[in-house]
């Protein structure tokens, strides 16, 4: 891959792509800053939405979605599927920073504020996403591809905002496992997220993937990430229609999200712990001033820990395993 593929696309600037898509015959536009659509398969194809950079210094995402866009770029004629590609935050992916003002992964709702650039950009996203969609007689399709703050026991996973006994979970668990992940979460609580807005305001069949730990762009080893590579293409190429193969994924239920609620909030991790950590029933998972969060289960996990978050803000996960 040409380094400066990467470069291109952390900046938002698809115009190099969509002209060569335009030159092999592909219809291709750029509706906003950011945002690529290409016209790629017959006119009722499945529509696949492909988001990276909601946090701004999650770029293995980034460098990898610019490898499989070059190598498509180069071989057009195979998309099947309409493709929608979104560079989510630019401003914050140039500062190298998870957001700059307010967290844009935490705005995809009706009552988000508009104060803010991150309020703005998730209003325009939620708009472009609408029209992409529609109402597409075929599969609609939308990953949102994140890095994690810490390691994790599972590197790659995902987040699922779907019942775990709906078609749309059992649809994604077949690509998810084709992928490399090898757990995913499944959700029922109430998110403002990217794809979360997409599977309940439009429909979409939806996944937050987590991608390996973040870093600095241009510094991942993207030959760790090459099963979620082949993956990705072979839905650009192949269609949306799920592999067969065994559903090897570990599940996990998410049973609630812990809130920071004073600027003394703690939590009683080691820093070094992973996502999937265990914590023994009875053990206090965090300290809010004079409030104790304590774990209830057997076998409860936590993932996404982060104390520095603002007040009022998600600072862990729990997570139940699903036998």
């Amino acid at each position: 891959m040409d380094p400066t593929a990467a470069c291109f696309l952390a900046r938002g600037d698809f115009s190099a792509l969509r002209a060569r898509f335009q030159a092999a015959g592909r219809q291709a536009d750029e509706p906003a800053a950011g945002v690529l659509r290409i016209v790629g398969g017959p006119p009722k194809a499945d529509r696949l939405l492909l988001s990276v950079g909601v946090h701004g210094d999650e770029t293995a995402p980034i460098e990898l979605l610019a490898r499989i866009l070059e190598d498509l770029a180069g071989r057009a004629e195979v998309l099947a599927v309409d493709l929608m590609v979104v560079l989510a935050s630019p401003h914050a992916v140039a500062a190298n920073q998870r957001f700059l003002d307010r967290d844009l992964n935490r705005l995809f709702r009706d009552d988000a504020p508009m104060d803010t650039p991150e309020g703005a950009r998730a209003a325009a996203l939620r708009n472009l996403s609408e029209a992409f969609f529609g109402k597409a007689p075929g599969r609609r399709v939308h990953l949102d591809l994140h890095s994690t703050i810490k390691p994790s026991i599972y590197p790659c996973f995902a987040v699922v905002p779907h019942a775990a006994d709906s078609a749309e979970a059992e649809f994604l668990c077949r690509w998810l496992a084709r992928g490399g992940l090898q757990a995913v979460l499944f959700s029922s609580l109430p998110t403002s997220t990217f794809s979360g807005y997409s599977a309940r305001a439009l429909g979409a069949t939806a996944a937050t993937v987590e991608l390996g730990v973040r870093g600095a762009l241009g510094s991942h080893d993207l030959s760790a990430l090459g099963e979620a590579a082949t993956m990705l293409m072979e839905m650009l190429a192949g269609g949306l229609d799920p592999p067969v193969g065994l559903n090897t994924l570990r599940r996990f239920a998410v049973a609630r999200e812990i809130i920071r609620r004073s600027p003394d909030f703690r939590l009683n991790l080691d820093l070094g712990a992973p996502n999937f950590t265990a914590i023994p029933r009875g053990e206090i998972i965090a300290e809010d001033g004079e409030f104790r969060h304590y774990a209830r289960g057997a076998g409860e996990c936590i993932v996404f820990p982060n104390a520095e978050v603002a007040i009022g803000a998600r600072a862990a996960v729990m997570i139940m395993p699903i036998e």
